[in-house]
């Protein structure tokens, strides 16, 4: 009888589940056989779990199992039972329980946006902190919605395709193109780390229409280069530094962020020089890292923008960046990225001429127009990245041409000057002045 009462299981009712407290006895949880090895526990905090006693390979050994009422009593029996399942066949069922977690937890970490994240945050430490926020941004806002929460060897080309059709029936194909190239990244990541077998991305070339890529917008001509300079420095403005701005980004050849987060402790009065952290170029963080900061030429009348501006210099506090061109509203901020692009749009050039495209005007007309042009001056006025076939090449060439460009951009702002006084603008070869 009594070894028929030891065997008896299911021996707790519901009503002593929901109701029972901690005795007080003792500072250990109290402990409650309901049978078959299932004991149900109250600590003395009064929280109620479930586990099960069980002996494999001469060792006592303790399964928990979770707590009371998540777990219900017909789920602890349950479970208990399949323990006791496992244990017929020589299985340790507490083996069994870390297995079952471990692919479940590996199964979680192969998600499209758990491969996504952990190659992100494996390559971002080489990536522009730009460039990183911007190809973060547009895998939350389409890829993760649809194909995050998917196991990413499941994820085939039709479905890939699918997402990426959104974007390209809006007429967005550069970010549809830009998804699958990003996509792609990942899959070959996934595949290094053994998460999936096959890019479905690959396959997707020629499936997608055709990217159109439309620079940056900017006149090339002497004409219009003329009759642009001419509505620049008759511009009334918001404030003396927008047409101050615009002048220099004429001038300059430089980024408009370069020009817009200019400080005036880059400025070298005695060498007329601007001198660009590294960090302020375009580049890789590893190449930043290589190469040395960025020197601008100044020309005279570059220095005589700057020396004008001076008078408007505000006192900042101490850890404040001292910009040329500060923001009107913010003392810590500089001038924002739409302050130009809003004058020249004033000015009717909207779809004309942009900020960054005085680089391309730069570029493009003195090539046309000056017998001496420099390309690897310009280039490196430019601050373009040296990219060729020789991996290290970009190492190793660091020429900065500076005699050249020190010529050559106040050759450039002469060049502005007879076009911004009204001289004959036609296409007519300059044959500038060579220095010794």
């Amino acid at each position: 009888m009594g070894a028929a009462m030891g065997r008896a299981t299911n021996k707790l009712s519901d009503a002593f589940l929901r109701t029972a407290k901690h005795s007080g006895k003792t500072l250990r949880a109290d402990t409650h056989s309901d049978g078959g090895g299932l004991y149900f526990l109250v600590s003395t905090a009064g929280g109620k779990s479930w586990q099960f006693n069980y002996a494999h390979a001469g060792k006592q050994k303790t399964l928990r199992l979770g707590a009371y009422p998540a777990l219900s009593a017909a789920q602890a029996r349950k479970a208990r039972d399949d323990a006791k399942a496992l244990l017929v066949q020589g299985i340790d069922p507490n083996i069994n329980k870390r297995a079952q977690l471990l692919e479940q937890n590996t199964a979680a970490a192969a998600t499209f946006e758990a491969v996504t994240l952990e190659m992100f945050n494996t390559k971002r430490k080489g990536w522009n902190e730009s460039y990183a926020d911007k190809w973060l941004l547009i895998m939350r806002k389409h890829l993760f919605p649809v194909l995050g929460s998917m196991p990413i060897a499941n994820i085939t080309t039709p479905m890939l395709l699918s997402v990426l059709r959104v974007p390209e029936g809006k007429g967005n194909t550069d970010t549809a193109h830009r998804l699958k190239s990003q996509a792609g990244q990942v899959f070959n990541y996934a595949m290094q780390t053994a998460r999936c077998i096959a890019n479905p991305a690959r396959a997707l070339s020629g499936a997608l229409q055709a990217h159109i890529v439309n620079h940056y917008p900017a006149l090339t001509t002497p004409a219009e280069i003329q009759q642009l300079l001419l509505d620049m420095y008759s511009y009334v403005g918001r404030s003396t530094y927008t047409s101050a701005a615009l002048a220099l980004s004429a001038l300059l050849f430089q980024r408009p962020g370069n020009i817009r987060q200019m400080q005036w402790g880059w400025i070298d009065w005695s060498k007329a020089t601007l001198t660009i952290p590294a960090t302020g170029v375009k580049d890789t963080l590893q190449a930043k890292a290589d190469k040395p900061p960025h020197v601008v030429p100044l020309s005279r009348q570059a220095i005589a923008i700057l020396r004008n501006l001076e008078q408007y210099r505000r006192t900042v506090p101490a850890g404040v960046p001292d910009y040329v061109f500060p923001s009107e509203r913010h003392i810590s901020r500089c001038m924002s990225d739409g302050t130009l692009n809003g004058a020249l749009k004033s000015m009717g050039y909207g779809g004309k001429q942009t900020p960054h495209g005085f680089r391309a005007t730069a570029k493009t007309t003195m090539l046309d127009n000056f017998a001496n042009a420099h390309y690897g001056a310009i280039e490196a006025q430019l601050a373009h990245s040296k990219k060729g076939t020789n991996p290290l090449g970009a190492a190793y060439d660091r020429a900065q041409y500076m005699r050249q460009r020190v010529q050559m951009m106040q050759e450039w702002a002469d060049y502005l000057d007879v076009l911004k006084d009204g001289k004959p603008a036609g296409r007519v070869l300059y044959l500038p002045t060579k220095t010794a």
